[in-house]
């Protein structure tokens, strides 16, 4: 990989990150023409008829996703030592109607004083399985993440993880709440 020198452009927005940090102890801070953009090797070109875009800043998350649920509550619902106490079946309905139905069934589930909650997304058209990018299947299992990092959500939620095959498998998600 080579370095390129940086455009004025980048110098300016590298100086405007750079003054709101401070170095390491015993480091100084790095200046503008000690920093380059790593451009990978050109040894392929890319295919014709494909270009490569930037991404959707509008698809962005708004803020982090939960965290995955700690290892120890996953392996108690996996063992059977805890119960799910409720159950979401996702399947057949549209984005918007899951992200409804979803937001819904967690709030109410929050204030029955649920813990785990079981939500079964699916796992897309298996015509389609060898797809991938945006239009890949199981567009709410790929979903589920991002709905449950939505600002009136994410407060709640204590993570996410996986289900054990048992209760849907890669098609479904055990998902922790917070203790009111």
């Amino acid at each position: 990989m080579s370095r390129r020198p940086l455009r004025p452009d980048e110098r300016r927005d590298w100086a405007r990150v750079a003054s709101t940090v401070s170095p390491l102890p015993g480091r100084r801070a790095p200046a503008a023409d000690d920093v380059g953009v790593v451009t990978p090797p050109a040894d392929k070109p890319a295919p014709r008829g494909h270009s490569v875009s930037a991404p959707d800043p509008g698809a962005a998350r708004k803020t982090a996703p939960p965290p995955p649920a700690e290892r120890g509550g996953e392996r108690r619902v996996r063992r059977g030592q805890v119960e799910v106490e409720a159950r979401l079946d996702l399947h057949g309905m549209t984005q918007m109607q899951a992200r409804a139905a979803l937001r819904g069934f967690l709030f109410q589930a929050r204030e029955t004083g649920r813990r785990a909650v079981l939500v079964i997304t699916g796992k897309g058209a298996p015509d389609a399985r060898a797809g991938f990018g945006p239009d890949a299947p199981g567009v709410l299992r790929r979903r589920l993440p991002d709905w449950l990092a939505e600002t009136d959500v994410r407060p709640f939620i204590a993570g996410y993880a996986p289900a054990h095959a048992r209760h849907g498998g890669a098609g479904a998600w055990y998902v922790f709440l917070k203790r009111r």
